[in-house]
């Protein structure tokens, strides 16, 4: 199984001279540790690195990245993850997971921005509802029960605070060469929400 975290950047200066070079707050010190820390928790290796870190060229979410204090084999800083979309984030990510052309990737690690954090999280991570399903013919099934309510998926529906690190999880081994993406998760509800940390 295959781990894909992402992370939104800790908390930043509200302005700099432009939003690309805002900087954390010491408050985002204080979460980029707590959610690095968190991460480890999910890496492989008695070195408890993740395998592939994709990074925003933005000066906030890269300070994030290095305040976390997570190892990485392989770190990549991307222009495009800045001011993107959840679709160029997916594809962003495939991308460089090809152009890396890696063996047995069981972690990866994307640093980047709201609201594409949380969308692409839903996105990935939220089961589809049955072709032809019409909500609003059936208002019983709106009520959030408490089952419901304690489910990942809730927490990413309308963004995620700073720090905050959504895991997926898919299980790369069982597609078939040229079935989806490297990711494995290509497809609208492809992977399975584990869990959703947001640091103090």
């Amino acid at each position: 199984m295959t781990y894909l975290m992402l992370m939104r950047h800790a908390k930043a200066e509200p302005y700099n001279s432009t939003d690309k070079h805002r900087k954390l707050l010491p408050k985002g010190h204080e979460q980029s540790a707590q959610s690095g820390a968190f991460i480890t928790g999910y890496c492989r290796g008695s070195d408890r690195s993740v395998d592939v870190a994709i990074v925003s060229s933005a000066a906030r979410a890269q300070e994030t990245f290095a305040h976390s204090k997570v190892r990485a084999r392989h770190v990549v800083n991307s222009e495009v993850l800045y001011m993107t979309t959840p679709c160029a984030m997916l594809d962003e990510i495939n991308d460089q997971l090809c152009a890396l052309n890696l063996d047995d990737v069981r972690s990866v690690l994307v640093v980047a921005h709201e609201p594409a954090i949380s969308a692409l999280a839903y996105y990935l991570g939220h089961t589809p509802a049955p072709k032809g399903f019409d909500l609003a013919a059936a208002p019983e099934l709106m009520a959030i029960d408490q089952e419901y309510a304690s489910d990942p998926i809730v927490h990413v529906q309308h963004g995620v605070p700073t720090g905050t690190v959504c895991v997926l999880q898919y299980d790369a081994a069982a597609l078939e060469d040229g079935d989806r993406a490297p990711t494995g998760a290509a497809a609208e509800g492809s992977c399975d929400l584990l869990e959703v940390y947001s640091p103090r």
